[in-house]
């Protein structure tokens, strides 16, 4: 079994790289359209993990909880254009708050309904991690499972049930899209907004340029560098709840996330031409 940290950091970054090289393989390419690069990413290790070859618990596992999270977090924050949201309207940002808000509320309602079903006292943090999901993707499961303190053993089953209702809502999606311009006929929807939304995303895939070391030098003093600093202000701040809802560990995902919308305002924002969100994801992953 691989205990270092070092070498099992080496192992784990190994077969990541072989699964994004796999994911553009041609004939495997429809196989990752079903099941995205994150979730082999996620599961290949649980399989390393229960054949032996990597240990389920480590200090590299903790330092990556406590600095590669965050770091992902503020990277992504930083590269959100809060304006370009806004700009959809007040319907469109209603129904993503209703949206949202359905699921705050579903998920308690559905654990209280269906928890007793289950014998593990920690069921409900896998519950936690689904919604977070649901209400914004994957950096954000990840992202409430380490506030929570979700066990591999408890997401892996939820991993699976986001999968099979994410993707089976999104194949249902797909299907309607094809009635897209009759619906907003119906319902009169202005798609202008959308339209120059759209605009705005392929300028900015126009204006990307590959990062230079000045670029990935302020990414890496800037991610690491505000994560040091929110740790640094969360150990100030109480925990809340007993037992505990928001830990330390949650208060510094909050911080992190506040900063990087925050600096999404400023110039910084303009990292995102030089893949400020896709060094984020691959802290992430």
């Amino acid at each position: 079994m691989i205990t270092d940290p070092t070498t099992l950091f080496a192992v784990l970054s190994a077969i990541l790289g072989l699964v994004f090289w796999l994911s553009r393989l041609g004939p495997l390419q429809k196989l990752f359209e079903i099941v995205p690069p994150v979730i082999w990413a996620y599961f290949v290790p649980m399989l390393t993990t229960t054949a032996g070859l990597t240990p389920s618990e480590n200090p590299l596992y903790d330092w990556m909880s406590a600095y590669l999270l965050p770091v992902a977090l503020l990277l992504l924050m930083v590269a959100v254009d809060l304006p370009a949201i806004l700009r959809l309207g007040r319907l469109a940002l209603i129904m993503m708050l209703a949206g949202t808000l359905g699921i705050v509320i579903g998920g308690p309602i559905s654990f209280g309904l269906l928890g007793g079903l289950f014998d593990d006292p920690e069921t409900w943090k896998g519950f936690a991690a689904l919604s977070g999901s649901w209400i914004g993707g994957t950096a954000n499961m990840v992202a409430v499972q380490t506030g929570v303190g979700a066990s591999a053993d408890v997401l892996a089953p939820i991993i699976v049930v986001d999968v099979v209702v994410g993707y089976g809502w999104l194949g249902i999606l797909i299907f309607l899209s094809a009635y897209q311009e009759r619906f907003d006929r119906w319902t009169r929807a202005d798609r202008r907004v959308v339209a120059d939304l759209n605009a705005g995303l392929a300028a900015l895939d126009q204006s990307r340029r590959p990062p230079t070391l000045a670029d990935l030098a302020l990414m890496t003093g800037l991610a690491f560098g505000g994560v040091a600093l929110a740790r640094l202000a969360a150990g100030a701040l109480p925990p809340v709840g007993d037992p505990t809802i928001i830990s330390r560990s949650t208060w510094v995902i909050l911080i992190v996330v506040t900063v990087g919308l925050a600096l999404s305002f400023t110039p910084l924002r303009r990292l995102e031409q030089v893949g400020a969100s896709r060094v984020g994801y691959l802290a992430l992953y």
